[in-house]
């Protein structure tokens, strides 16, 4: 079973990739002051983070094998560092803001 825990950092998850594939598309615009933003699209990182919260959405329906791919995923994100700006906010009990670490 999935925890809402593991749930809310999947989506901050997509959050922070998705604002980061923003940022890639839009630095200079948002550098000059501009109010008009070029079209994105997502990254492979955030189209993979995207499919897993939908796995774990499934709720009583998602099958064993998704699951483990789903607590894999969270794990190998968690190893490798990328969920540490996500677990900092729970443990000082905020929500967390893919655009408060982010310099531009």
């Amino acid at each position: 079973m999935i925890t809402e825990r593991s749930l809310a950092r999947l989506y901050n998850l997509v959050a922070k990739y998705a604002y980061q594939d923003f940022l890639a598309a839009n630095k200079k615009r948002i550098k000059r002051g501009s109010k008009t933003h070029a079209p994105y699209s997502l990254s492979d990182a955030t189209n993979e983070a995207r499919e897993m919260y939908q796995l774990a959405l499934k709720g009583d329906r998602i099958t064993p094998d998704e699951e483990n791919r789903v607590k894999a995923y969270l794990l190998k994100k968690n190893m490798l560092g990328e969920l540490d700006d996500i677990i900092a906010a729970e443990n000082e009990g905020r929500k967390y803001s893919p655009s408060e670490k982010v310099e531009i």
